[in-house]
């Protein structure tokens, strides 16, 4: 008797990566909290939670499928690795622009004057052809629709391109049902790749295969070939460390290109040095033409499933980023997100959004995402709104024009940049690092303020102390306190880098500065009685409050607690002084 297998086991999940049910779960719980009043209905037959469930699916299972990708099959063994002018390995090219497929694909769709379809005709036309550049050559220049439809002839790539579809079944059938025999007749020709073709020409069941196509099945093995030998490298190639040594290590597989090398350096889970680019179509890989830039843009992957690190920097742009990019801007020392407030400053589409009137709140709205920067030179006042501009164009990557100087409030007349042309409803010509916008993110940025505290109070001091002095020290440590931040408030120190799962998206790594207050924390009283009382020659403090600005003295009497801030605010200590210093004329801290 067989003994019972055991259980089958999920691998846990560790965050941000989540399962379906996870992933479930937390897109449910912010509908519920976003759309409480307008979306009720969370159950599984509500439509919108069924799209729902299929997002998270699909984000859940795209992440099950990289993380756990291998490369058994090595990525060279998928199409996408080629540069996307180069042609398929059968050596027929077919375009590769959407436009491109699509219009052939009408073509082949239309009906011919005895109302088969065109497709049909060309069949015919290609039936005793011996190549598929014979093949072409029948197609080319010719018209097979009806002549209501006005079809112009046939060019030379869609010529081509129609040999690739309608010849690619078979050539496929071969691939596939004689894949023993090409592999037999190139082990019996060794690197002779015309033997392994009159080997293969012996063979009956091959007799409809042209000669090209034969030249294609075999170099198709071959491929397949070099990557069972770079998938026999992968511990080899994963224990190494420099980037380098992985190269001549991998060129020592015989017919392994150049390009194939630096591909197959994806077996290591996470060289050093190498960033995801190392497994991108570069630009300078395509024609210099503004047409074959924009088909094909900087950023294509040439393997896949991508490689772990390419992954992580392509997930989804979070709050987290958009303050990294915000601190890489010209002039920017700290950078936050305000989610959900609209605060004072330049909205996405580069209008001027104006302070709330005194007494008002900001205005909250679903969608907002406001940055918050903390200049290391604060502007003046007139340069507030160019230098705004300025940080939220590198947020977004978008391009800045040099030959245009901006007009006078830091507007650029240039239709690429959304910032500077809003509403626009196409855009053709982004760069690489665009666009960075989270769709529906109404991103804005505004400058970080600073609200003037100032203190009331009593302070015990022995007697003979200097009360100007020691209310001069204490002012000091109050300030130095604002001016430092909370210890706890700090950012945590910046750990080793754990690869992949410790990289978080494209965007480079810029720490937020250590020090600082963090903007809208409230000032806790029992915090600054305590900077206070570190003063060595601070007896006591008596009845402490403290004014935000203009506003009333907080809290009241008696009441201990805290004093919020308004959201886009640090303290800064006002040059008001309303400190008291009494002196103590008995040791202990009693009034005598």
């Amino acid at each position: 008797m067989s003994a019972v297998p055991p259980p089958i086991e999920t691998p846990a999940v560790a965050l941000p990566d989540r399962d379906f049910e996870s992933a479930r779960s937390a897109a449910i719980e912010v509908v519920a909290d976003r759309a409480s009043t307008t979306w009720t209905d969370h159950n599984v037959s509500d439509p919108g939670v069924t799209l729902l469930e299929a997002v998270a699916w699909g984000n859940a299972d795209l992440h099950f499928r990289t993380g756990s990708r291998d490369l058994g099959a090595w990525p060279l063994e998928v199409p996408v690795n080629a540069l996307p002018q180069e042609p398929h390995w059968s050596g027929v090219p077919l375009a590769s622009d959407a436009a491109g497929l699509l219009d052939l694909a009408v073509r082949l769709a239309e009906r011919g004057s005895d109302s088969r379809p065109v497709a049909s005709h060309l069949r015919d036309a290609i039936a005793n052809a011996t190549s598929s550049q014979t093949a072409a050559a029948a197609i080319a220049g010719r018209v097979f629709a009806a002549p209501s439809a006005g079809a112009p002839p046939f060019s030379w790539a869609q010529a081509a391109g129609a040999v690739r579809l309608l010849r690619g079944p078979v050539v496929l059938r071969a691939a596939l049902d004689g894949s023993a025999l090409v592999a037999g007749a190139i082990e019996s020709a060794g690197s002779d790749d015309t033997r392994a073709a009159e080997l293969l020409r012996r063979e009956t069941s091959l007799d409809e295969i042209w000669d090209d196509e034969l030249a294609g099945l075999i170099r198709r093995e071959r491929r397949r070939e070099r990557g069972r030998a770079v998938a026999e490298m992968r511990e080899r190639i994963a224990a190494m460390t420099d980037p380098a040594a992985m190269l001549t290590a991998l060129q020592e597989i015989e017919g392994l290109t150049a390009a194939e090398a630096r591909i197959a350096r994806a077996l290591h889970p996470c060289p050093q040095g190498l960033a995801p680019e190392h497994w991108e179509v570069e630009e300078r890989d395509h024609a210099h033409t503004p047409a074959q830039r924009e088909i094909h843009p900087h950023g294509q992957t040439r393997i896949w499933p991508p490689h772990p690190v390419q992954v992580r920097t392509c997930e989804p742009v979070t709050a987290d980023d958009y303050a990294r990019r915000a601190r890489t801007a010209t002039g920017v020392r700290r950078a936050w997100v305000v989610p959900r407030v609209v605060l004072p400053g330049i909205a996405w589409d580069g209008s001027i959004v104006a302070p709330p009137a005194a007494g008002d709140p900001f205005l909250e709205r679903a969608g907002v995402v406001t940055l918050l920067v903390e200049p290391v030179n604060p502007p003046a006042a007139a340069a507030k709104p160019a230098f705004l501009r300025a940080v939220l164009r590198t947020v977004l990557g978008e391009p800045v024009p040099r030959a245009t100087p901006p007009a006078a409030d830091g507007r650029l007349p240039d239709d690429r940049a959304e910032l500077d042309a809003p509403f626009q409803l196409w855009r053709a010509d982004l760069d690489a690092a665009a666009p960075r916008r989270t769709l529906c993110d109404e991103l804005g940025v505004a400058l970080l303020d600073r609200c003037p505290i100032t203190l009331k109070g009593v302070i015990h001091a022995p007697a003979g102390t200097d009360r100007a002095a020691l209310l001069e020290r204490a002012r000091d440590r109050v300030a130095a306190f604002f001016t430092e931040g909370r210890p706890e408030s700090r950012p945590p120190a910046e750990e080793i880098l754990t690869c992949p799962s410790g990289i978080e998206g494209s965007w480079p790594p810029v720490p937020q500065p250590a020090d600082g207050w963090i903007p809208g924390d409230a000032i806790r009283l029992s915090e600054l009685v305590q900077c206070l009382s570190d003063e060595p020659s601070v007896l006591g403090i008596e009845g402490l409050q403290l004014a935000v600005g203009d506003g009333p003295w907080l809290p009241n009497p008696g009441i201990t607690g805290h004093v919020d801030l308004p959201p886009n605010c640090i303290p800064v200590l006002s040059s008001r002084n309303c400190m008291q210093v009494t002196l103590e004329l008995a040791s202990e801290c009693g009034r005598g």
